[in-house]
């Protein structure tokens, strides 16, 4: 700032009139609680304990609960009547022909990874800032040169 020191003028008070009421006003407790932040574990780890401590705390309630016969049922998977016939069998064989089948040279080349080269050696470019000698001898166009020129504008 040049050398020059600056010091702050404080604000004149400006005097704000409160209702009684307002002044003697006092906040919720819920509006306290929710102002204040809740604790979290600073680690985003899950703690370290027993393995047979659950992360979640479960209620008593649903640790001893026990399903119903209707909800056993209603858990069960769904099955086809016996009077139906699926469209296919859920089992069937392999043809001959594509248990010996070999893929063609060409889908072998293509299945492979594509190979690149180290990034180490792509980092490094000893040639990246030569001028090669055929662009020292290039001249350009009269067109190329008026393009080139910044637009003045007076």
């Amino acid at each position: 700032m040049g050398g020059k020191s600056f010091q702050a003028v404080p604000a004149e008070f400006v005097a704000v009139r409160s209702k009684a009421s307002v002044l003697e006003a006092t906040a919720p407790q819920g509006t306290i609680r929710l102002s204040k932040p809740k604790p979290r574990k600073t680690s985003p780890c899950f703690p370290l304990e027993r393995p047979e401590v659950p992360i979640r705390p479960i209620s008593k309630m649903a640790r001893y609960a026990v399903a119903t016969p209707r909800m056993v049922e209603l858990a069960k998977p769904k099955h086809f009547s016996t009077e139906c016939q699926p469209g296919r069998s859920e089992i069937w064989s392999v043809s001959r022909r594509t248990a010996r089948a070999t893929a063609t040279p060409r889908t072998l080349e293509l299945a492979q990874p594509a190979k690149r080269a180290p990034m180490n050696t792509l980092q490094y470019n000893p040639d990246a800032f030569t001028v090669k000698e055929a662009a020292k001898k290039a001249l350009c166009s009269s067109r190329i040169e008026t393009l080139a020129k910044p637009i003045s504008h007076s």
